[in-house]
């Protein structure tokens, strides 16, 4: 019926694959039409998510969609705090400071926000706003993986796959990608086809 709230949720799904393949055009998509409406946080989402947005974006926007999740995130929502963490990660209306935005990962990944123990693990994989530690990057990437979060499932594969914080282990990697690329992952859909043209962790098969 075009409700701007449902619209924007319905976006997130098919953005992380809550429950849904994984479409990340048909989301942006649906968060456009969801921002003309009026809804500051399907604006939001375009604001870290789709740089063709970002670009042009009125700064009153931008700041307004800051208030609105500052204001959440003072609540303890963990989804505020997540996306108040991809704003410093990318310098969307403040800025810049990766240590910051670890900081708020910390904050939502501890309530068990899957996207923030993902974008956690994703600091600690490569020592970006946090000290490097592979251990702690797999710890996360797994937490995030366990609740569904199709995007960890592939990074945890990708842990597997080089020895990065867990012992080689291509099968296990090749099961992690094809859980994610199942579920519509792009980028794990690719590192299973390179598995399958390799020969890494399966049987060769160029057709597959």
């Amino acid at each position: 019926q075009g409700n701007p709230d449902a619209l924007c949720e319905l976006g997130v799904c098919l953005w992380d694959g809550r429950g849904v393949h994984v479409n990340q055009v048909e989301a942006k998509a649906l968060w456009r039409e969801a921002s003309s409406k009026g809804s500051v946080e399907a604006a939001g989402h375009l604001a870290q998510r789709d740089p063709d947005y970002r670009a042009p974006a009125d700064p009153a926007v931008i700041e307004a969609i800051l208030t609105r999740w500052r204001e959440r995130a003072a609540k303890s929502h963990a989804d505020a705090q997540h996306f108040i963490g991809l704003s410093y990660d990318f310098g969307i209306g403040v800025t810049q400071d990766h240590a910051e935005a670890a900081r708020w990962y910390q904050l939502a990944a501890d309530q068990g926000c899957a996207a923030a123990q993902r974008a956690l693990g994703y600091c600690y994989e490569f020592g970006q706003g946090v000290a490097l530690d592979y251990g702690k990057a797999v710890q996360l990437f797994r937490l995030a993986a366990k609740s569904g979060y199709v995007t960890a499932q592939t990074n945890l594969g990708w842990c597997y796959e080089t020895g990065v914080g867990v012992p080689k282990d291509d099968a296990e990697a090749v099961r992690l990608y094809r859980l994610s690329a199942q579920q519509g992952e792009p980028h794990g859909q690719f590192n299973l086809g390179r598995c399958y043209k390799s020969g890494t962790g399966v049987e060769k098969n160029l057709a597959e």
